[in-house]
């Protein structure tokens, strides 16, 4: 299996807010990165009770990973995501 390495990270408008409004919004991010194998694939959210300073610890976070900081999984609580591979999901139909 190839290894991947990846960072990404999603907002998610909570709360029915509409974004494109003239308001401050609740946004909630999930950040989510892979360092190699399938089991090294983790994801954290933060909330909007984080307010702008969720934005500041996203940042935080990219940074730590792209220059490979081992402290990249100190401010968060991380989990371990797994997806079937496209060759068991295949086999089970």
């Amino acid at each position: 299996m190839a290894s991947r390495f990846y960072f990404q990270v999603h907002l998610d408008y909570v709360g029915g807010h509409n974004p494109d409004a003239d308001e401050e919004v609740d946004v909630d991010y999930d950040v989510e990165f892979r360092e190699g194998g399938p089991d090294e694939h983790h994801r954290a959210r933060i909330t909007g009770l984080y307010g702008f300073a969720g934005l500041d610890l996203v940042h935080k976070v990219y940074r730590a990973w792209r220059t490979e900081d081992p402290g990249l999984r100190d401010p968060l609580s991380w989990k371990s995501l797994k997806f079937e591979s496209r060759t068991d999901t295949a086999q089970g139909s």
